[in-house]
């Protein structure tokens, strides 16, 4: 800990600009490190400071707010050593996450929708990151038979939903407990979830974390 005069900068912009990206820090926590860090946040309205304890919540993604921001547009969230308890403060990662930076493939509606209307309106998951459990939403244009497949960064099938009933137009929630086929918790890694509606598909990245 110190005065201010030692810094750890996390410089980053996005593609999109976002209403609401939630910002999360990662730590080493043990009993020497201080309980009033301050994380520096630089977003579209400003600048805001968020103190935390890093005595506890070891190993993990923890939530320092939720921001806008301005795409293409440099930013920074700055780990000062401004604290005044405890001997350390530590500057391990940081992450930005908001639906709209999900990675989603979207069909061509005149290819599928001739009438103008898609089946598929919106598709997205929160929490994400999740553990052990996510909600996935959907909205969907058009009443349509629903399959939903989780899918490992190689590509394998390890999840499959699948609705024998046409779904009603509108919104519609489904929660993945995080386990694959054979009931075993998927391990921390990214995964995708594909929405099939008809002929229609749209895909959205997961983040599980422990």
């Amino acid at each position: 800990i110190g005065n201010g005069d030692r810094t750890a900068s996390f410089n980053f912009s996005l593609q999109h600009s976002v209403s609401e990206a939630d910002v999360f820090g990662w730590w080493v926590a043990a009993p020497n490190r201080a309980t009033d860090t301050p994380f520096v946040i630089q977003h579209a309205a400003g600048v805001d400071t968020v103190y935390q304890d890093q005595t506890i919540n070891n190993g993990q993604w923890n939530l320092l707010g939720t921001y806008a921001f301005d795409a293409d547009t440099p930013y920074s969230l700055i780990v000062s050593n401004a604290a005044h308890t405890g001997s350390y403060v530590v500057a391990d990662a940081v992450r930005i996450t908001s639906e709209t930076s999900l990675e989603t493939v979207s069909v061509n509606k005149e290819t599928f929708a001739p009438d103008g209307v898609s089946r598929i309106q919106s598709l997205h998951a929160y929490p994400n990151p999740f553990n052990p459990q996510l909600i996935i939403r959907y909205n969907l244009g058009e009443s349509s038979t629903v399959k939903m497949k989780i899918f490992n960064v190689r590509g394998h099938v390890i999840r499959e939903l699948d609705f024998a009933e046409h779904q009603d137009v509108g919104y519609h929630e489904l929660v993945w407990d995080g386990r694959d086929a054979r009931d075993q918790v998927a391990p921390t890694g990214v995964y995708f979830a594909r929405l099939e509606a008809g002929s229609e598909s749209q895909t959205i990245k997961l983040i599980a974390l422990k």
